[in-house]
């Protein structure tokens, strides 16, 4: 097996290095032709743009000579040579300039008005023209412009008169970035550096071209006794640490040479992804292959163990199915048992080994049949993994005897070797809802006990009203006349009792104040003597007066109003509790009362703006018995209560309750 592996790794990494150095080397020649062909295009641009520039200046020459201004100096050869300059360089945008340099080597006329006069006769264009070493156009350094710092390329052609003296010089500007727009619409790619160089190797356009990379092209020789030999040559340099595949081409016509140049390792980067992932790869295979022969005898020796440890799970997942409380019964896709637990034994009343093997349907009531095989093939259809079914009515099971429980269920299914398995869990909650349904009736009971309190409680504070009102009152009523029948007797025979008396008249006074304000707090006597709205209208000012709230009243009192005795009394207690909240709690400056009859309906709403409440979930106020007390009250009516609060923009209360409800009928929830 050894041997095995070391030959397949062999033979695996030569073939995967073969490949790719085969790879690497069409590569490589694809970036040479494409080089060689972009070399073409940049050498035929750049001629064309040159040939442009020499045609313009041929042309300023032949029409200076045509129009004989050159030797005319009646003082109107400025302007003809001016308009001469103008026209010949209209429309042509790789010229940015064009003037004429005199004898004496200063600008004498410039298509652009100036810079006139200033000397250029050493400039390189000028002397080799005046010295007459260049037949035809002469391409001079890059020099930076000295009115705009512009980098500039200077092309000149003689100007001399008829018997060939020189006279002068005609130069072309044409400024170095009209070569970015021009180099890279042919070459887009930013890696790629282009350079424009004289045939002596002095660079004249290096926009996109490093420094180092420059100065290692500038002093390559061996590079350029290179190009004197015929086709373009391509040639391998490395600049810096970094190797690089350099094109070279002459321009035609031009002393010029264009060169273009690429990173081989950016070049490359494909196919050093490529090395990369077939390296890789390959490495990955021989790993493998080695891992696979350890493996598979490993693989043999823990089959067993897997075998054993898939035992011990099935064991401790049949432990954990039979001492489940709840009732586990798993059916196939023909709705047949083919899983029954203990506790499913005692909740139908019928052993597993009878269970199994047999339709489900047997344990489901005859009327719930056909709607359970429409729910399970639905639920298969679904692709949900689980789902539950609270308790309700009508999920019913059937023992084996015939008596029918009702369950909690939740399903779930499951995909083995391409079959699917349906499992329930289900648990008997006849006896959780018979429990239940008599906590909401002794909670009822509560409720209509707590009612019949109110109800007692309110008798006896009208009683007690009625009492301190009639009885204590007129008693008292009676004891102050009688004190004012004994003044005026003593008010002549013993003038130092009357003082006395008036006094004993005082304090009666107060005890008539105090019964009434007792019996007023009791029941307002107006409620059962006026009604709702009376009462409501004095509860209102009573509480603005002693609190000094600014309370905001709208009360339908003009409408007619049939409302039970007990329903005043409890609405007339609601709002009694909710302005006793605001005064003690809420903080608040601001309070709206309003109180409505709206179809067959009161609603009564108080709203404040203090700090507000806190609420619970379901919008239930925490730890505050008043509300609990209005909340009783309203169901004693059969209406509805709604608290909304936000802390610190204040609180609303609003009831709203039928005028005809009897007051101990049961409100279902």
């Amino acid at each position: 097996m050894l041997c095995f592996w070391l030959i397949v790794s062999c033979v695996l990494a030569l073939t995967a290095a073969l490949t790719l150095w085969n790879a690497r080397s069409r590569q490589v020649d694809s970036i040479e032709r494409n080089l060689s062909a972009l070399s073409l295009i940049l050498s035929e641009q750049t001629a064309r743009a040159f040939q442009s520039v020499d045609l313009i200046l041929q042309g300023t020459v032949e029409r200076l000579h045509q129009e004989e201004v050159w030797t005319r100096r009646d003082g109107s050869h400025v302007g003809a040579i001016n308009a001469i300059l103008n026209a010949r360089m209209h429309g042509a945008k790789q010229v940015r300039s064009l003037f004429i340099v005199g004898e004496d080597g200063r600008v004498a006329y410039s298509a652009l008005g100036s810079p006139v006069g200033i000397f250029v006769g050493d400039r390189d264009y000028v002397v080799a023209q005046r010295n007459g070493t260049v037949d035809g156009a002469f391409i001079g350094l890059r020099v930076r412009n000295r009115v705009d710092g512009a980098w500039s390329i200077f092309v000149s052609r003689r100007l001399e008169g008829e018997d060939g003296r020189y006279l002068g010089v005609v130069v072309a500007s044409v400024p170095v970035n009209y070569f970015d727009e021009l180099y890279r619409s042919i070459t887009p790619d930013d890696s790629a550096s282009i350079a424009l160089f004289k045939r002596d190797g002095v660079p004249l356009y290096t926009e996109y071209m490093s420094s180092e990379l420059l100065e290692e092209l500038t002093g390559d020789r061996e590079m350029w006794r290179a190009t004197e030999r015929d086709p373009p040559q391509i040639l391998h340099r490395t600049h810096g640490s970094e190797p690089r595949i350099v094109a070279l081409r002459d321009v035609d016509g031009f002393p010029l040479m264009a060169t273009i140049s690429v990173s081989v390792s950016t070049s490359l980067s494909a196919w050093n992804d490529q090395a990369m992932f077939t390296a890789g790869w390959v490495v990955g295979v021989i790993v493998l292959l080695g891992l696979g022969a350890f493996a598979l005898a490993r693989e043999l020796r823990r089959e067993e163990g897997l075998e054993q440890s898939l035992r011990e799970s099935q064991a401790r997942l049949q432990g954990t199915i039979s001492s489940a409380m709840d009732a586990i019964v798993t059916i196939d896709e023909n709705q047949r048992i083919v899983l029954f637990n203990p506790a499913a034994e005692k909740l139908f009343g019928c052993s597993a080994a009878d269970a199994l093997g047999t339709p489900l349907e047997r344990f489901i009531p005859e009327r719930y049949r056909f709607g359970h095989r429409s729910h399970i093939d639905k639920f298969s259809e679904s692709g949900q993994t689980a789902r539950i079914k609270r308790a309700r009515a009508d999920i019913v099971a059937r023992r084996v005897t015939g008596e029918e429980v009702i369950v909690d269920a939740s399903i779930s299914q499951l995909n083995v070797a391409g079959k699917k398995l349906f499992t329930a869990i289900l648990r008997d909650i006849t006896m959780r809802l018979e429990h239940e349904a008599e906590l909401r009736r002794l909670n009822r009971q509560l409720r209509e006990f707590s009612a019949s309190l109110q109800s007692v409680r309110e008798e006896e504070r009208t009683r007690i009203a009625r009492e301190l009102h009639d009885d204590l009152g007129q008693q008292l009523s009676g004891l102050k006349l009688g004190l004012s029948s004994i003044r005026a007797r003593l008010r002549k025979d013993c003038p130092d009792l009357e003082e006395r008396v008036v006094t004993v008249q005082g304090q009666i006074d107060m005890a008539i104040s105090s019964v009434r304000r007792l019996g007023t707090e009791l029941r307002p006597l107006m409620l059962d003597d006026l009604g709702l709205f009376p009462a409501v209208g004095w509860l209102i000012d009573d509480v603005a007066q002693k609190s000094g709230l600014l309370i905001d009243a709208d009360l339908d009192d003009e409408v007619p109003l049939e409302i039970s005795d007990e329903a005043s009394s409890a609405l007339f207690r609601i709002l009694q509790e909710s302005l006793t909240n605001v005064v003690r709690h809420a903080e608040a400056r601001h309070v709206r009362v309003a109180l409505k009859v709206d179809c067959e309906r009161l609603q009564l709403r108080v709203a404040d703006d203090g700090k507000g409440i806190r609420l619970e979930e379901h919008g239930r106020p925490h730890g505050s018995f008043g509300l609990i007390g209005i909340r009783e009250r309203v169901w004693m009516l059969g209406g509805e209560v709604y608290i909304t609060s936000e802390i610190g923009r204040g609180t609303t209360v609003e009831v709203v309750v039928p005028m005809s409800r009897p007051v101990t009928e049961e409100v279902q929830a």
